[in-house]
């Protein structure tokens, strides 16, 4: 029989440290996920840095001593349009974490099925459950869209992003994307100018010592947009700085630099986990930006993930115009919501209506915009 328990604090999950990442890079080949996003470290870290105002619900299911599943969740409070208690992924908050799943050992699906019966079984813990960045097709999307039973009064499954992704491994057309025009004449100009060099950092204290010139870019390169940068929260280098700490020791963080005569002119922060390489932040001096030095970033990082043998260079959750033109494949990625409360659900139906009266209005008004790695 499965059982399944609720760990109250990380120190306490962390008996289970083992066991939880084994389940992790065991499983890393189900559809995508679990990812780096799922392991222990990744979770931990997050929560330390921004979980001052949640709840951490972790729930453990175990079989007789053996922790075969975990489900990363935390309580928020929600007060618009009523108060209430919502049920997300750890990292879903602020858009850290790119995957979100419930993880459990390999082929094991009796164990969301389990953690979707303690959720109704404890209902008076939510009165909503909002999961996003699911992979379409997972177990989590079909479990959660049929849970009408146990606690739960409404359910709904809907699509919520794409994560474009490029498979790797075949080498004529690997070199083709690496040979693409606009990758070769940037990357030309600035080998123009000088020495251009690219660098992979793989000591945690030279990774620490980079940090404040790769935050200060990202500040630079935000000033002249209307996003400002996360890097002015302090909660966010605290974040970043945990993760070099855990995840570079352990190699999964890769830390990269785009040197021109011995200047850094461009970074990037992503993971290498489960065969797969995973885009995640990149950042630039903002005085080369016509120059498009993101695109000698990506050229050098895809090099890497072809000279590595990865299986995958995954552009994670996102529609920017870039991710499609060099992806071969797009994963879809489904949001699905859980009601106790009808008075929640029926705000929430009301939404969905208002949406799909103003879709027409929208499209109109608004085009869309082609972000590009610049």
């Amino acid at each position: 029989m499965i059982q399944v328990r609720r760990l109250r604090n990380f120190d306490e999950a962390r008996a289970y440290h083992g066991q939880w990442n084994s389940m992790v890079t065991g499983s890393a080949a189900r559809l995508g996920v679990p990812s780096v996003f799922q392991t222990f470290e990744w979770n931990e870290a997050w929560w330390n840095a921004f979980g001052n105002g949640h709840e951490l619900l972790l729930l453990a299911a175990f079989r007789g001593d053996q922790l075969i599943g975990v489900a990363p969740f935390m309580i928020s409070r929600t007060w618009f349009p009523v108060p209430g208690k919502k049920i997300r992924f750890l990292g879903c908050p602020n858009y850290a974490t790119d995957y979100g799943a419930i993880i459990h050992v390999a082929g094991d699906l009796d164990v969301i099925s389990e953690i979707n019966r303690w959720l109704g079984q404890n209902s008076e813990l939510w009165t909503e459950i909002e999961l996003t960045n699911l992979i379409e097709g997972c177990r989590e999307v079909s479990a959660f869209d049929r849970c009408e039973k146990g606690g739960f009064r409404r359910a709904h499954a809907s699509y919520y992003s794409d994560a474009p992704t490029r498979e790797l491994g075949d080498e004529k057309a690997d070199q083709e994307t690496l040979n693409k025009k606009s990758l070769k004449r940037h990357t030309n100009w600035f080998k123009s100018q000088g020495e251009l060099t690219f660098r992979h950092i793989d000591s945690v204290s030279e990774m620490k010592t980079l940090l404040n010139p790769f935050f200060e870019q990202h500040i630079g390169r935000r000033s002249i947009t209307q996003a400002p940068s996360q890097f002015q929260n302090e909660n966010q280098r605290k974040f970043y700085l945990s993760l070099v700490e855990s995840l570079g020791s352990l190699g999964w963080l890769k830390f990269f630099e785009v040197g021109l005569n011995g200047q850094p002119i461009a970074f990037h922060i992503g993971f290498e986990f489960g065969g797969k390489y995973y885009w995640y932040k990149p950042t630039f001096d903002v005085k080369y930006t016509k120059k498009s030095p993101g695109e000698v970033l990506l050229k050098g990082l895809i090099q890497y993930a072809v000279d590595r043998k990865l299986s995958e260079f995954d552009f994670t959750v996102g529609n920017e115009g870039f991710k499609y033109r060099f992806s071969n494949r797009i994963r879809r990625l489904h949001r699905v919501r859980a009601f106790r409360s009808r008075i929640h659900y029926f705000f929430f139906w009301m939404n969905l209506k208002a949406r799909d009266l103003l879709r027409p209005v929208k499209r109109v008004l608004f085009k869309p915009k082609d972000a590009s790695v610049h």
